[in-house]
């Protein structure tokens, strides 16, 4: 909707020893909590493509076709809709 708060978030990641623990969606549920508490709105980051799979688990979905950053490597937009409380 044109109306709709836009959330980004950037640069989230885990160091790759403690990958798969937990600690990046409980980052994630943080984030999703804050969006919700203030009004809600479109969610959405650039993601790594190798982690597409984490961010769809969380209910985001890819708005775009994948494109290389020449510094850190393939990405996509994804974005998921947050509703107010």
């Amino acid at each position: 909707a044109p109306d709709e708060p836009g959330w980004r978030f950037r640069r989230m990641a885990t160091d790759p020893d403690r990958r798969g623990e937990g600690a990046g969606a409980l980052v994630l549920d943080a984030l999703v909590a804050h969006v919700a508490a203030n009004g809600g709105g479109l969610l959405w980051c650039n993601a790594r493509t190798p982690v597409r799979p984490f961010y769809e688990r969380a209910g985001f979905v890819a708005r775009c076709e994948e494109w290389v950053d020449p510094e850190i490597g393939p990405h996509l937009v994804m974005w998921r809709r947050v509703p107010a409380p």
